[in-house]
């Protein structure tokens, strides 16, 4: 591993290790649903700047296989737990149904598009990857959107979200969601005109 790899991974681990410290002594539980959104939008934002003004690190982001960038999204796979817990009524199927089909269903072909279009060897290959990083950025938006309206119309429908572990999803797990979709959406503008046709 490079050293701006080992950086990369030293960041993560502090920052996973600060969301499930923060959820575990319960000072993210119950708070109010715009805050959770400004989590997220600040961590996102964050992130993506210093992707793009710390110089060693844009450069270890764009040499970063597209694969570790599409096989995170297996970590969609917690939409299995939402169907879980709605199947149990501890949230509800509001967000449950939509948000866990949909997720299942991005993890699932993130694993395809990781083994069948990755690397990508031709313009076919391209165009698989990039409807997939839309499928998925639609996705997590919706879920966002809905989430967050449940939330302002009935708090206690998405309270459940703010207890640990859930927490992990709106203070680590959504924002590196979100930040790999643009990052895949850069790598791919920059290979649109490098990549022959089949």
């Amino acid at each position: 591993m490079s050293r701006m790899g080992r950086v990369v991974a030293t960041v993560l681990g502090v920052w996973f290790v600060g969301a499930l410290a923060v959820g575990a002594s319960g000072l993210f539980y119950g708070v109010p649903t715009p805050v959770i959104g400004a989590t997220n939008g600040l961590l996102v934002s964050l992130t993506l700047l210093a992707v793009f003004i710390i110089r060693p690190l844009r450069a270890w982001v764009r040499e970063v296989p597209l694969q570790w960038l599409v096989l995170f999204h297996a970590v969609r796979f917690v939409g299995i737990a939402f169907l879980v817990l709605h199947a149990r009524g501890t949230i509800p199927g509001a967000f449950a149904v939509t948000a866990g089909w949909g997720d299942i269903a991005v993890a699932v072909t993130a694993l395809i598009v990781a083994h069948r279009a990755l690397p990508i060897a031709h313009r076919t290959h391209w165009w698989v990857v990039l409807l997939w990083n839309v499928f998925g950025l639609l996705d997590i938006v919706f879920v966002l959107q809905n989430g967050i309206g449940l939330g302002l119309a009935d708090p206690a429908q998405m309270i459940w979200i703010t207890a640990f572990p859930w927490s992990l999803i709106p203070t680590f797990i959504v924002p590196l969601v979100l930040v790999t979709h643009v990052l895949i959406f850069v790598r791919l503008w920059r290979l649109r005109n490098t990549v022959s046709e089949r």
